[in-house]
């Protein structure tokens, strides 16, 4: 009786643990800088990933250039052993900046890509996703001479099934639009829109959040031809608030933004950079960084931020490379900085980490509840070390 009494209660865990879902299980992180040079128009990175439907990719790029032909790249990765990225055309050097995040289990990501119709909208079927817990990360290359309605993309998930893409509407098809679709148990998404006319915008978050775990990830579309001085940056400026604040305002911009609260043991350190005029470089310290920590930028293509240049569209004054230079730095670069001022905003997020001995191999049970309740946990017998962390409880290999 008592034998198979235990292999009904291993049945049922098994049962749970091949249908509940579970949070995120950080796996490792790898990162690095390349470049395109004068004559590339693709450059490929080598890496070793496990599994493609963990992993993401999170890159910026800046150049000292005005044509999307040259300032637009789209990224993705490709295949288990190789990161691939693109542009239209081949004139000037591109610096990038580049992050693969992998875990283990309760992150699911789906990618892919496609040309984005002028003023359409292109509708891609996806696998079933939780809206709850879901956000986009977008890049694209595009041809042409001048930045314009057509070289900025929205992703709306706008079913569990569906990813909408919608370019401008004043000028051609978006060459090529990379997209990502994440999947992430530990975390609780709420999704903003709005429209941009003036230098700023506050969005209203509809539940208030926790900043130190909440990152934001923004896209907008261009209502026309745009300078500089016109594109915007996005930064979660209170609880309930996002703001999008700008120079200049001569054109529209069009926001899809997924505010993206973190219910695991993830923490999100925010800031901005501010560079004085003709500064290409600054580093931020006094910041704490693990080997689970990487830079998700908060706006258009991960690279975005405002400035006061209003003489062209040359983006190497306001679009930036992100990158993590040590356990307490952030490097933080733009390729032209000539009679212009700029401010970078930026994230880092400390994913939670099994490593960091959040995980132990063996919890006890102290009380009744979800699975995922961690105040029903303890790591010690009789409970003397009290509850577990919150976001916290035992996984699989527990």
């Amino acid at each position: 009786m008592h034998h198979r009494i235990i292999l009904a209660l291993l049945f049922l865990l098994f049962a749970f643990f091949s249908h509940c879902g579970f949070a995120a299980e950080f796996l490792r992180r790898q990162a690095g800088t390349t470049s395109f040079t004068g004559t590339s128009t693709t450059v490929t990175i080598p890496t070793t990933l496990a599994d493609m439907s963990k992993s993401i990719l999170v890159f910026s790029a800046t150049i000292n250039d005005a044509n999307p032909r040259n300032i637009l790249i789209g990224g993705t990765i490709t295949n288990t052993t190789t990161l691939t990225f693109s542009r239209a055309s081949n004139t000037g050097t591109v610096s990038i900046s580049w992050e693969v995040i992998e875990f283990e289990s309760g992150v699911y990501v789906q990618r892919g890509s496609g040309v984005v119709a002028e003023n359409t909208n292109v509708d891609v079927t996806i696998s079933c996703v939780d809206l709850n817990q879901s956000f986009v990360l977008l890049s694209g290359r595009n041809d042409g001479s001048n930045l314009g309605s057509d070289d900025g993309i929205t992703g709306n998930l706008t079913s569990e099934t569906n990813l909408r893409l919608l370019s401008g509407t004043l000028a051609g098809d978006h060459d090529m639009a990379y997209w990502q679709v994440i999947e992430y148990q530990g975390a609780f998404v709420q999704k903003l829109t709005g429209s941009l006319t003036g230098t700023s915008l506050v969005s209203t978050i509809p539940t208030a959040v926790n900043m130190s775990k909440t990152m934001v990830i923004s896209n907008h579309r261009f209502g026309g031809d745009a300078v500089a001085s016109d594109l915007p940056r996005t930064v979660l400026t209170s609880t309930n608030q996002v703001t999008y604040t700008r120079n200049t305002s001569g054109i529209t911009c069009n926001f899809v933004t997924y505010v993206v609260e973190f219910t695991d043991q993830t923490t999100v350190a925010r800031g901005s950079a501010n560079f004085t005029s003709g500064s290409t470089s600054q580093t931020v310290t006094g910041l704490t960084t693990t080997s689970s920590s990487a830079v998700f930028a908060p706006g258009n293509f991960g690279r975005q931020g405002s400035t006061s240049h209003s003489g062209s569209d040359n983006t190497g004054h306001v679009w930036f490379t992100y990158r993590i230079a040590s356990s307490t730095t952030l490097q933080i670069d733009r390729a032209v900085g000539t009679s212009s001022t700029a401010v970078a905003p930026w994230q880092i997020v400390t994913f939670e980490n099994a490593d960091d001995g959040l995980q132990k191999s063996t919890f006890y049970s102290i009380g009744s509840g979800a699975w995922e309740t961690s105040s029903i946990w303890s790591y010690t017998p009789d409970g003397s070390s009290g509850a577990v962390p919150d976001g916290v409880y035992p996984g699989r290999a527990n």
